[in-house]
């Protein structure tokens, strides 16, 4: 899901939050990211020590963190 990437993640479990396409997410959030193809609603399912579990238009995907050198 190219349109869509995952820019970091922080906290601890129960309380992590993932940003996502320049919004900050946490577990059970719905909300609207924009794309280069326009907006697109977001849930996010699941948050990792370096990835996320999104699910978009009834699918699921899962992005992942790399930070960069």
């Amino acid at each position: 899901m190219s349109l869509i990437s995952l820019q970091g993640v922080s906290g601890q479990p129960p309380q992590r939050l993932a940003i996502i396409n320049k919004r900050t997410f946490a577990v059970g959030d719905n909300l609207e990211v924009s794309t280069s193809q326009g907006r697109i609603r977001v849930r996010c399912l699941e948050i990792s020590e370096n990835s996320a579990v999104i699910e978009v238009n009834g699918q699921r995907h899962e992005l992942r963190y790399e930070e960069k050198q």
